[in-house]
């Protein structure tokens, strides 16, 4: 049930079962628990770092439910935003929440993210299918809301 209140689960609620998701930096896999929870059965992730999908599918499986090997999930291990530049497929979800949220929200606030960029939207907007949604979160408190401005600017730059 906690799944379903989270602010990441809207999209899920917004969308048919049908929908085709895509998921840059799935992480600890709540995405994708949210996915299968809401009936998707089409749901690809890209995780940059194969560490991360070793943790959670295998030393933490037990925990976390090995959320990148569940029916109708299919993980490609390589940058987000390469893969979508290269991608010939469309989406009806295309997300990015919690994505490198320390990083860009520190130090390197004013600097840009490669994930974050007005091109990168673009190229994430051009993949959806009619109707689809982008949905992004990023840290909203203070001391981060430089970040999450960033991010709302970006995205309406790119609209």
């Amino acid at each position: 049930e906690y799944l379903d209140a989270d602010l990441t689960a809207l999209p899920h609620h917004l969308l048919p079962v049908s929908a085709r998701q895509l998921v840059i930096g799935p992480g600890g896999g709540i995405d994708v628990l949210q996915a299968v929870r809401a009936g998707h059965t089409d749901v690809t992730l890209v995780e940059i770092n194969p560490l991360i999908e070793q943790i959670v599918n295998e030393d933490l499986r037990e925990f976390s439910g090995a959320p990148y090997r569940l029916p109708g999930v299919r993980t490609v291990i390589g940058n987000g935003r390469t893969f979508v530049k290269r991608a010939q497929e469309r989406w009806d979800l295309v997300t990015l929440t919690w994505v490198d949220t320390g990083g860009s929200a520190t130090a390197l606030a004013f600097s840009e993210n490669y994930l974050y960029t007005v091109e990168a939207f673009d190229e994430y907007l051009s993949r959806l299918n009619p109707n689809g949604m982008l949905a992004f979160l990023r840290a909203w408190h203070s001391g981060l809301l430089v970040d999450s401005m960033r991010g709302v600017s970006v995205a309406m730059e790119a609209l």
